[in-house]
C-alpha cells in the first residue's frame, strides 16, 4: 500500500487523539504497522496501548476467556499470537487414560498426547504424567498453563478429587511439568473446567463416568491470586450435569450444555453465567436457548466467529451423535447450519486453534472404547480433514479412552 505522507500530515495533526485511535482501529494490524513507519505523529497514535487494547481484543480475544497475559503490553501479545499463528508454534492437547496390565490385575495411567508440527507436518507425542492416573479429567487453557482437574480411575471404580498444573513451554519442548495443586473439595469424574479472569472453576461431574453415576450440581473455583489456598464453592447450577461442555466466551460469559443429569436423564437444556469477574458468578446462572437435542458428553468451545459451539454427544445411553450446533449469544436458538463431525463421539476433545481451525479427536461409542481418528474444521470453505490417527497404548487393556483436549500455546 502507498502513503501520501502530505496528505496525511497536513490533516493528521489536528484530529484529537481519541479520533485518531477511533479512525485506526477498523484496520489490520499489519496496515496500522505500516502507517505507523509514516511520520512521528502517526507513530503516536498508531503504536497506542489503548488502540492495540482495541485489535487485541477484536482478534484475539476469543482465545484468552481468562484475560491476556500479564507482564506485556497489548501491541507485544497480538504480535506474539500472530506469529504464532503463523509459525503454527501451538499444540492440539489431548488428556485421557490407559489402562494397563498390572501383575495380575490392572492399574490407570493419565496419558497425555500433543499434535504439533514437527519438521513441517503433524505429528503425535504422548507422555504418561507422574500424576494420579485415571480418565474422564477437565482440562482447559490459560495463558500457558493447562489444568486438570477430577477425573475416575477406571481400575479403582472411584472419582477422585486430583488437580494439576502443566506448563505449556515445557510440554511443547518435549519436557512436560507438572505441578499439584489443592485438590477439589469433592471428587468429579468428568467435570468441566474452565478459566475466567479471576479464577479456575471446575463445574458439574459425577460420582462416576458411568449411568448410575450421581451427577453434580455444585460449582468450585481456585482464584488465581491465590493458587495455594483451598478450592472454593460457587453458586450451583440450576440443574445437575456430569459430562457436560463448558466454554467461556469472549465476554467472559461461562456456557454449560446439555450432560447427564441421573436417573437416565440426558439433558437438552443450557445455562450461562456470567463470570467476567466475582461478583457475576455470585449472581448464579440463567437459562440458555435450549439445544435441539441432548447431547451428553459434547465438546463445547467458543469460535473466532463468536459463537459457542456443541459438538457430538449422545442422546441416550447407547446412541451418539456426529451432528453440530452453534449459538450466536445474541441469538434466540441454536442452528444446525455446519456440517456433521467424521464419525459419531462422545466424550472426546476438541477446541480451536490460533489458526481459527476446530479441532477433534477420540471419543467412544456403544460399539467401541476408543475411537484413535483425529480431524479439524475449516470454518472458510466448511469442510473436514483428516488428520494422522492416534491408537493410543496398542498393547494396553483399553489404549486411550475417556479423553479431554483444548488447544494450547
Amino acid at each position: 500500500m502507498g502513503w501520501d505522507t502530505a496528505r496525511i500530515s497536513a490533516g493528521w495533526g489536528c484530529l484529537p487523539a481519541e479520533l485518531k485511535v477511533h479512525c485506526l482501529r477498523a484496520l489490520p494490524a499489519e496496515t496500522i504497522l505500516t502507517f505507523a513507519g509514516t511520520g512521528r505523529d502517526t507513530c503516536s497514535a498508531a503504536l497506542s496501548e489503548e488502540l492495540w487494547a482495541d485489535l487485541f481484543f477484536r482478534d484475539w480475544r476469543w482465545l484468552f476467556p481468562g484475560g491476556p497475559r500479564e507482564g506485556s503490553t497489548f501491541r507485544q501479545q497480538h504480535l506474539q499470537v500472530t506469529r504464532q499463528a503463523r509459525s503454527d508454534h501451538t499444540a492440539f492437547i489431548v488428556l485421557g487414560g490407559s489402562v494397563r496390565r498390572d501383575g495380575v490385575g490392572h492399574a490407570d495411567a493419565a496419558v497425555l498426547s500433543s499434535l504439533t508440527v514437527h519438521e513441517g507436518q503433524l505429528q503425535w507425542r504422548s507422555f504418561v504424567l507422574p500424576s494420579p492416573g485415571r480418565c474422564a479429567a477437565g482440562l482447559c487453557h490459560e495463558k500457558g498453563r493447562l489444568y486438570v482437574a477430577g477425573g475416575f480411575d477406571f481400575s479403582a471404580q472411584e472419582a477422585t478429587s486430583s488437580v494439576e498444573v502443566i506448563d505449556v513451554p515445557m510440554l511443547l519442548r518435549s519436557e512436560p511439568e507438572v505441578k499439584a495443586l489443592p485438590r477439589l473439595r469433592s471428587p468429579r469424574a468428568c467435570p468441566g473446567v474452565v478459566t475466567t479472569p479471576d479464577a479456575v472453576l471446575a463445574i458439574g461431574g459425577g460420582s462416576s463416568m458411568f449411568t448410575a453415576a450421581e451427577a453434580f450440581s455444585s460449582v468450585e473455583v481456585l482464584p488465581h491470586c491465590a493458587t495455594s489456598s483451598q478450592w472454593r464453592p460457587a453458586p450451583s447450577l440450576l440443574r445437575p450435569r456430569c459430562a457436560a461442555g463448558v466454554c467461556a466466551t469472549a465476554a467472559g460469559h461461562v456456557f454449560v450444555v446439555s450432560g447427564y443429569a441421573g436417573d437416565d436423564r440426558y439433558e437438552d437444556t443450557v445455562e450461562w453465567s456470567d463470570a467476567a469477574s466475582g461478583e457475576g458468578l455470585l449472581r448464579g446462572w440463567k437459562p440458555a436457548p435450549a439445544l435441539a437435542q441432548p447431547r451428553a458428553g459434547c465438546v463445547a468451545c467458543f469460535g473466532p466467529e463468536g459463537c459457542v459451539w456443541a459438538l457430538g454427544g449422545g442422546l441416550n445411553e447407547s446412541e451418539s451423535l456426529a451432528t453440530v450446533e452453534r449459538l450466536d449469544p445474541r441469538a434466540p436458538c441454536w442452528c444446525g447450519d455446519v456440517p456433521p463431525m467424521p464419525g459419531r463421539r462422545r466424550c472426546f476433545a476438541g477446541g480451536f486453534g490460533v489458526d481459527g481451525k476446530l479441532y477433534i479427536y477420540g471419543g467412544w461409542d456403544s460399539t467401541r472404547w476408543h475411537d484413535p481418528t483425529c480431524a479439524r474444521l475449516d470454518l472458510r470453505a466448511m469442510r473436514w480433514e483428516t488428520l494422522p490417527a492416534l491408537y493410543g497404548e496398542v498393547n494396553s487393556i483399553i489404549p486411550y479412552h475417556f479423553v479431554s483436549g483444548c488447544v494450547a500455546f
